[in-house]
């Protein structure tokens, strides 16, 4: 146990160091605009940036992100209210 407990405190006083990343692919993003590209790699891309409203979950039902709750008042109105965070 003391072991344990010497390693954990080493790890805790380890500072990070940050680092380079770089990265690549074929293609480029076409935009920074979400709503302006229907490209399966922008949009993919996109989601590393921008946090939608609700989202998928492991069911493929909607779950909330940034939204906590939403309703539909009539066909063309859709409300919702914002997660605190």
């Amino acid at each position: 146990m003391p072991i344990v407990l010497a390693l954990m405190l080493w790890l805790i006083g380890t500072p990070l160091r940050a680092g380079e990343l770089t990265w690549a692919y074929r293609a480029d993003v076409l935009t920074l605009d979400p709503h302006a590209s229907n490209k399966t790699f922008t949009n993919a891309f996109l989601g590393n940036i921008y946090e939608s409203l609700v989202r998928r979950d492991d069911r493929i039902e909607i779950d909330p992100a940034l939204a906590s709750s939403w309703k539909r008042p009539n066909p063309t109105i859709c409300a919702s209210r914002f997660a605190r965070t």
